[in-house]
């Protein structure tokens, strides 16, 4: 949209675009789908921002921290590569959890169970900065 303004020259347009490429589970799809039924038939759309609001609202909170502890799950290796610290830090932003508490308890529930009980029994870091600080020193050891 910023890249052809002239393509989207109103807030219907750019929110009816936005609206159509949602994509990913079901519940996505469903709800965009709904959004764009309920507008049309309406004749009411809400402006760009209103609908970021809107989006931000609906999505940010549950589903992308649901999607972080999902899609960033520290599970298939003994010790996390740094690539999943920094997937995990993208969902985070993208979900707009800057919380320093949330983001460290999102990343000690998507680690492996058998290294978190190894980390709480020799000292659990008590700050997502330390939690990533330590797993890389772990990481550089192994």
């Amino acid at each position: 949209m910023i890249g052809n303004p002239k393509e989207f020259p109103n807030d219907q347009i750019k929110v009816a675009f936005v609206l159509s490429w949602m994509s990913g589970n079901h519940y996505i799809l469903t709800w965009a789908s709904n959004q764009q039924t309920l507008f049309t038939r309406s004749g009411t759309w809400p402006t760009w921002v209103e609908f970021q609001a809107i989006l931000e609202d609906q999505f940010r909170d549950q589903q992308q921290q649901n999607k972080c502890e999902n899609t960033c799950s520290i599970t298939n290796r003994r010790y996390p590569h740094p690539f999943l610290f920094t997937t995990l830090e993208l969902w985070l932003t993208l979900a707009n959890i800057d919380d320093t508490v949330k983001t460290f308890n999102i990343a000690k529930h998507a680690m492996n169970l058998k290294l978190r009980s190894a980390l709480t029994i020799a000292g659990f870091p008590k700050t997502y900065k330390d939690l990533k600080d330590k797993m890389f020193l772990l990481e550089d050891k192994e």
